[in-house]
């Protein structure tokens, strides 16, 4: 069972960078202009509180059962990522630029500015091909 707790922690240790790498990528993309540097700089500080806390995760094993330290940031992984499939696509949208627009966003709308409706463009798909 050694080998099995080892690849487990190495694979924790993968997503995790990844997510950590992606997370500043994904927040710059999603919020408007007017708030994206609060953005990620929020999503930077619970990054370091989660860093700042994980010492302390490990000594739940003395009080509790001793897989506790690894089922807390496993549950909490997988939670994350399913929350993740949540949040709207940005892939070929246009990057909200104000707060509504932002809203609108959110919502999965389109926010596409009438000036490309209306030369014949919408979704980079031309109007009447589908």
């Amino acid at each position: 069972m050694v080998w099995l707790n080892i690849f487990f922690s190495m694979a924790g240790k993968f997503f995790n960078s990844a997510s950590f790498d992606t997370i500043y990528i994904y927040t710059a993309e999603i919020f408007p202009t007017v708030v994206r540097n609060v953005a990620v700089g929020s999503s930077s500080t619970w990054a370091r509180i989660g860093a700042l806390v994980a010492p302390f995760i490990r000594q739940l094993a003395d009080v509790t059962h001793p897989t506790v330290p690894m089922a807390v940031p496993g549950c909490l992984s997988v939670i994350s990522g399913l929350l993740m499939l949540l949040l709207p696509e940005t892939l070929g949208k246009k990057l909200p630029d104000t707060l509504e627009e932002g809203e609108t966003f959110a919502k999965k709308l389109d926010i596409h500015p009438k000036s490309e409706k209306q030369n014949g463009v919408s979704n980079g798909i031309e109007m009447g091909e589908r």
